[in-house]
């Protein structure tokens, strides 16, 4: 397929998935995507028994089958799941909802239906059939590179395995040296 053929299928498929995108994300009503608004509810049904006690203002003890140590201020869990996944863990979500606050402020706002209906927003423009070539060019397509065999036979390196032993120093019979060589492949000029 020559390259501008390619680049052209490439561009309608980006702009089908677009406009895809676009017409489901504008059927949602929620605040957030509809997958990290099943997540949330999901771990929230998973914390509800757990006991949450507040230490100061904005940090919390949540009792599971660990003790876990929540900051609402600072974002942080010492499940260090918020931190890592950017997404109330079920530690802070129990927090947040034991003093009556909204969830979706504690999440980024990537994860926003508003910010995933921005990225979708702007459109690929259509390309008309002037601008683009006619017919298939001679030497559009590209090719694989030419390969060229080296003459005789192949060398390959033998891998050392883990458990193999290390060279020990030898002395040399012919130049009275210490090293990895003998009499035979021995390189002094004597």
């Amino acid at each position: 397929m020559p390259i501008t053929s390619m680049l052209d299928t490439i561009r309608v498929k980006i702009m089908d998935m677009m406009t895809r995108r676009r017409d489901k994300c504008n059927k949602w009503k929620s605040m957030m995507c509809p997958k990290m608004e099943k997540r949330l509810v999901e771990r929230i049904q998973l914390g509800r028994t757990w006991k949450v006690t507040k230490s100061a203002d904005d940090v919390f003890e949540v009792h599971s089958e660990n003790i876990h140590c929540v900051d609402l201020k600072r974002l942080f869990c010492s499940c260090n799941v918020w931190t890592i996944e950017s997404f109330p863990c079920k530690h802070a979500l129990q927090c947040i909802l034991s003093i009556g606050e909204d969830v979706h402020k504690f999440c980024d706002p990537y994860l926003a239906v508003c910010a995933f209906r921005d990225s979708y927003s702007q459109s690929i423009n259509p390309v008309p059939d002037i601008d683009k070539p006619n017919g298939k060019p001679e030497g559009s397509f590209i090719l694989p590179p030419d390969t060229k065999r080296t003459p005789g036979r192949r060398r390959n390196k033998r891998k050392e395995s883990m458990g193999a032993r290390e060279r020990k120093l030898r002395k040399c019979s012919r130049c009275n040296l210490y090293g990895y060589h003998n009499r035979s492949t021995c390189t002094a000029g004597c």
